[in-house]
């Protein structure tokens, strides 16, 4: 597994990866939609920011709910954060007891997904397995009744990243043999 917290990714690659632009990017960065830590190397004078493969995927996964569902960036970073940040899932006996580690997915055979409901809360990152059902996903119940839900399967965008960042490992080390 790709250790999350090494500071590798130029802003460039987190647009390229993510499907925006560069100064798009930076804007939401600027205004602090994206929650950079510590582990992202701010840039020196002249040099150039880091960003970490955590960080990449919940740019990643921000933008693909600001581009398929429509979310506002703020919103979509929150969404985002709460899969890269945070710990989630029950314990249970086939996992170990142990919950899903914060930018990790659940691991196959299951898939993770992230559902959410109007602009309410930070949704909830779901483990799906063959006996999850539709009506566990879409819907959720309040005091009037149905509130239709929306998801994001987080297993292709978190491997698209994974790939990206490995690719330009691979590249990099290339150009130091040459």
């Amino acid at each position: 597994m790709p250790e999350l917290d090494i500071p590798l990714f130029s802003v460039a690659d987190a647009a390229e990866v993510a499907g925006t632009s560069v100064n798009t990017l930076r804007s939401h960065m600027h205004h602090g939609l994206i929650g950079l830590r510590k582990m992202d190397e701010a840039a020196p004078a002249g040099g150039t920011r880091l960003l970490t493969l955590r960080r990449v995927i919940q740019i990643a996964i921000m933008y693909e709910l600001i581009r398929a569902h429509r979310q506002a960036p703020a919103r979509a970073a929150q969404l985002a954060a709460n899969f890269t940040d945070f710990a989630s899932g029950s314990p249970t006996p086939d996992n170990g007891g142990k919950l899903r580690e914060p930018g990790r997915t659940f691991g196959q055979p299951d898939f993770t997904w992230l559902v959410f409901h109007g602009d309410e809360g930070v949704g909830r990152i779901v483990r799906i397995q063959r006996t999850t059902t539709a009506t566990e996903l879409a819907v959720k119940f309040d005091g009037n009744g149905l509130v239709p839900g929306a998801w994001l399967p987080l297993d292709p965008i978190v491997k698209r990243v994974e790939l990206f960042g490995e690719e330009r490992g691979n590249n990099a080390r290339r150009e130091r043999r040459d």
